[in-house]
Parts: C-alpha cells; structure tokens; sequence
C-alpha cells in the first residue's frame, strides 16, 4: 500500500474495465510498541501513509464510477480505540486511524447525495498476527473491558465483488 504509483496503475486498470460496487480499506503496517517521546515523525508517517492516505488514494479513484452508478458502500476498518481511551504506545497507530475517522465522515457527507454510503467499523483487539507484539498486560487489560470477557476471532470472509485489487 505504500507504492502509490504501483497502486494507481491497477486502481486505473481497474476502474476502465470494471464496476466497483463495494471497497472495503483494511490495511495497516506492524504495530509497534513505543513510548510516544521514543516516536520518530517517520513512525508516525509509515501508518498515515499505509492507512489513511492509501484509503483516501483508492477511494479517490473509485468515486467518479460509483458517482456514475449512482450508487457504492466506502467502509473501512478502524478500531474500538477511536471510540473510547486510546492505549499507550501505540499512538502511531492510533492517530492514523483518527485520521481515517475524519476521511470517513468528509466522504459520508461529501458522497451521500450520489447514493454512496461511506461506514467504519470499530472493532476491538482482534487475535491477529498485528497483535503479537503487544505486551501481554495490555491484551489482558483488553479482555478485562470486553463483554465477551475474550479478544475477538478472525474468520474467513467471502468477497461480495466480483475483483479483486491483486489479482
């Protein structure tokens, strides 16, 4: 995602000879765990880069289709952080997923009067591979605030298009 150029080239490719009904933004690079003074700007712009701005890049591409068809869904994936207390240190992470908050709610205003739909989903602590490097503690104090008193399970989910992005 960080390969803008790459990224445009198959987004034209595919906006020439496809619809694109549904997108669906679920990206974001490792997850580190750092006190905020021990960031760099650079750890800062690796996540905006990968997950807010490759969402804004796809989107931008796809809405003049979605404009013509009168009609599209815009969702991506945020977290449960952006709801309520963030975490500590992680607050590369969490700032590009504010960031995506704020695309989400311009393009639902912007977008809805084409019959475009734009939705985050908030989901919490996930068992995930992006989670591995956590500290225990704070995926105990995770399960803790949970109702399910659990983190949450990933699952293999179908494709609702008719492409994909990578193919």
């Amino acid at each position: 995602m960080s390969k803008s150029e790459e990224i445009d080239n198959k987004l034209d490719e595919i906006v020439q000879n496809e619809n694109v009904d549904i997108f669906i933004h679920s990206v974001t690079p490792e997850i580190i765990n750092k006190k905020i003074e021990e960031c760099t700007w650079e750890d800062f712009q690796n996540h905006i880069d990968i997950q807010t701005k490759s969402f804004y890049k796809i989107t931008q591409k796809i809405i003049p289709k979605m404009k013509q068809m009168k009609k599209g869904k815009i969702i991506t994936i945020l977290s449960s952080y952006v709801v309520g207390r963030p975490p500590s240190m992680i607050s590369p992470y969490i700032v590009a997923k504010y960031s995506q908050l704020g695309l989400v709610k311009t393009f639902a205003v912007e977008l809805g009067k084409y019959g475009i739909t734009t939705n985050a989903i908030s989901p919490s602590m996930t068992e995930t591979v992006l989670i591995d490097k956590l500290p225990k503690k704070l995926k105990e104090f995770e399960v803790m605030d949970n109702p399910s008193k659990r983190l949450g399970n990933t699952f293999r989910c179908c494709i609702i298009s008719n492409f994909s992005l990578f193919r």
